[in-house]
């Protein structure tokens, strides 16, 4: 979720501006602005009213920038694969809080496909509504596995090795911070043959497309 600081600032200067017109209009009933020019003590209130828009803006952009520092951060890395059996994949990755304060009813969705240069595709969560989780809070710092394994026949595995399919490993987490804004975490990774030829190699490629977060 991609937010922007400047509407915060322009509403507090919104405020006093509008203010001020309506300052002009009580002065200006029917006459020309120059016809009631306001004196050094209604200039004095016009400025008392823009410096009050510019503190509220300012707070609130203060308020903005400390709830991003203390809330919850959640990421997803380290992503591994690794064959339990010829015909079985197994891929995990690293869930974990970045953040200062906790996030909540964390709900998921992802798994492991076979798929040939064609990216694959995951349903997305429906709209978040805290009642799909399968944990109800990850703590500051706190780190948990996903993971997920496949099975495969040996037409399969065979166009795997010769580098005709690959392994995606791919899911979407959404969950709720301490302040009560919904937020979410996208990862797409994949593995081809060249990544497990060499010795103890295990890593996952993370894809051009399909990894974001809020």
């Amino acid at each position: 979720m991609v937010q922007n600081d400047r509407p915060l600032v322009f509403s507090g200067v919104s405020v006093a501006i509008v203010i001020i017109i309506e300052c002009i209009g009580i002065w200006v009933p029917h006459k020309t602005i120059t016809s009631y020019w306001p004196d050094a003590a209604g200039w004095a209130a016009i400025g008392t009213l823009i410096l009050a828009g510019f503190a509220i803006a300012q707070w609130r952009l203060s308020a903005l920038t400390a709830r991003r520092q203390l809330r919850a951060y959640l990421s997803v890395s380290g992503f591994r694969i690794h064959f339990t059996s010829r015909l079985v994949a197994y891929c995990e990755a690293n869930l974990k809080n970045n953040g200062q304060t906790p996030a909540y009813f964390i709900a998921d969705r992802y798994d492991v496909f076979f798929a040939d240069d064609t990216e694959p595709t995951i349903g997305l969560l429906d709209d978040f509504d805290g009642t799909k989780q399968f944990r109800a809070s990850v703590g500051p710092g706190e780190e948990t596995t996903l993971w997920a394994e496949v099975n495969l026949d040996e037409a399969e595995r065979t166009s795997f090795e010769k580098g005709a399919l690959k392994i995606w490993f791919l899911g979407e987490i959404k969950y709720q911070d301490a302040f009560g804004d919904k937020q979410y975490v996208m990862f797409k990774t994949y593995a081809d043959e060249s990544d497990l030829a060499e010795p103890n190699r295990n890593r996952m490629n993370i894809s051009d497309n399909g990894n974001e977060q809020s």
